[in-house]
């Protein structure tokens, strides 16, 4: 991975965001009135991507700043229930103490990406992988694989896939679209290491990324050693 460089960090009031929208919404359940506070949020698509060539999974590694964030509150000692105020966040902005290494900021990732265009969740899919991993794979060497949905805090839909490429496909070095701030890299998972590695709790990970790894360890039947 490219050397990690965090610099001026602080909080700021979040307004006007293109991927995000707190909301909330009242209702009656069963005559009993309810309040319920959520994030509107772009549906995604994430796609487990496996190198035949070298036998290993293609993982993308990056700064997850909410991430660092949650680690950065324990590290200090913070209430992990306690949220502040949008006032308290402003008056904090400039007084973030970061405890913990920038290093716990950095997930592992399958390829994915938002759904913010007007195309087919495939045709996005196939934009990520070119973009993030710089394997050009065919439309119909994409398969569907599931669909899961944040329920807490969300409500956005997330839809898997799963593609196979050779190291004869790759056509650029990937690692996203630096021009909008991205910095990816790339990672090849041995497939004789993915359990261990996705097991693993030092190693950051979203639960989809899990659960994608589960569906491929039951479809190739391949046990825990």
């Amino acid at each position: 991975m490219d050397e990690l460089e965090i610099t001026e960090m602080k909080c700021e009031e979040c307004v006007n965001s293109r991927f995000v929208v707190p909301s909330r919404v009242t209702f009656k359940q069963n005559g009993v009135k309810r309040t319920w506070d959520y994030i509107k949020a772009h549906d995604s698509v994430a796609i487990m991507i496996f190198n035949t060539t070298r036998q290993a999974f293609i993982l993308v590694k990056q700064f997850r700043p909410a991430l660092y964030m949650n680690f950065n509150r324990k590290a200090n000692g913070e209430e992990t229930s306690s949220i502040a105020s949008t006032n308290e966040q402003q008056q904090l902005s400039n007084k973030i103490k970061t405890t913990a290494p920038y290093e716990q900021g950095v997930s592992y990732e399958l390829c994915a990406g938002i759904v913010d265009q007007s195309r087919s969740l495939i045709e996005i899919a196939k934009s990520e992988i070119q973009e993030e991993t710089g394997y050009e794979v065919p439309l119909d060497k994409i398969e569907k694989i599931f669909e899961h949905h944040a329920v807490g805090y969300a409500g956005n839909c997330g839809t898997l896939y799963y593609a196979e490429v050779t190291d004869e496909m790759k056509t650029h070095s990937g690692g996203g679209n630096r021009n909008e701030g991205e910095f990816i890299d790339i990672m090849y998972l041995p497939l004789c290491e993915a359990k261990e590695f996705v097991f693993d709790a030092k190693y950051p990970k979203p639960g989809s990324f899990i659960a994608a790894f589960c569906w491929y360890f039951m479809k190739h039947k391949i046990k825990s050693s």
